[in-house]
């Protein structure tokens, strides 16, 4: 029984892939290059072989991940992390060929991309993937990492997004979960730092002081204010709160629960629910449309 679990970010993607029950989780950089054209012709001036190097996606070829640092990089927003880097992911890990199922984790505030990845996308990798891939929302995987707690609210916060997801007598309120585009820890920094979100999210991941600083002093507070205009926070508010993310690195305070290691929480999490014998009910786990 081989699973691959993927939770592409736009910071980094969390990876695993599941045999039997052995796992191995994995986080990289999103990081994404392209090669360029005429790279092609050094081929047959026995230059180079950069015709050769990277993966073939939509008749181009990439770089995504580590090897992609030296290259050219281009800057990852929604439709290069959903419609680039994740099938080029897919491809790096054969999940098409090899594995039973993939789990896709995939934020609320980008849910609508999940019918274009499962009606267009997915079959370009290989025909097969999309009867064998199935959408969890960012935020599940926390909750399962916590120990399924019966009552409480999820944050994952992330460089860009954070997404809420309620659960009351150990079941998921749809109805009430939301995400906040534009709440994340770099959205945050970008207002006291006018600089490239890339490189303010390179200094944060290189350990930042100031940065870390700031974040720790008054990134709850604003936050906070962003949460308290949402009618849906106004009825779950009082539940006791669950962090995770790579946001919830740079969180603190007396009344702040983070679930062990949560920036890989949301792959860890699926990865450990399924070794105890998987989710009994996955429509009570499905996330249907969210105004979001």
């Amino acid at each position: 029984m081989r699973k691959i679990i993927i939770d592409p970010g736009y910071s980094s993607v969390k990876f695993a892939v599941l045999n039997g029950k052995k796992a191995k989780v994995k986080r990289e950089r999103t990081v994404l290059a392209q090669l360029p054209s005429w790279g092609v012709s050094f081929d047959t001036l026995g230059v180079g072989n950069n015709g050769k190097e990277g993966m073939e996606w939509q008749g181009k070829r990439w770089l995504v991940g580590p090897p992609a640092l030296n290259g050219l990089q281009l800057q990852v927003g929604k439709k290069e992390l959903f419609y680039i880097v994740l099938p080029l992911y897919l491809q790096k890990l054969e999940a098409a060929e090899k594995a039973e199922e993939v789990i896709v984790c995939v934020s609320l505030a980008d849910w609508d991309v999940t019918k274009i990845l499962q009606q267009e996308v997915l079959v370009q990798v290989h025909p097969a993937l999309p009867a064998k891939t199935k959408f969890l929302p960012q935020g599940l995987g926390i909750w399962l990492q916590a120990g399924r707690p019966k009552d409480c609210i999820v944050l994952d916060i992330g460089f860009n997004t954070v997404d809420v997801l309620p659960f009351q007598n150990g079941k998921p309120q749809k109805s009430l979960a939301f995400s906040i585009s534009g709440a994340g820890l770099v959205s945050f920094l970008s207002l006291a730092r006018r600089d490239d979100p890339r490189e303010i999210a390179k200094a944060l991941e290189n350990g930042d002081e100031e940065m870390e600083k700031i974040l720790k002093q008054h990134y709850l507070t604003w936050l906070e204010e962003k949460l308290n205009v949402r009618q849906e926070w106004q009825e779950i508010k009082e539940l006791p709160r669950m962090y995770g993310g790579g946001g919830a690195y740079f969180v603190e305070g007396k009344k702040v629960k983070k679930v062990k290691n949560p920036e890989l929480a949301n792959v860890q999490g699926i990865v450990v629910y399924f070794l105890k014998g998987g989710v009994k009910n996955e429509k009570d786990y499905a996330t249907t449309k969210h105004p979001i």
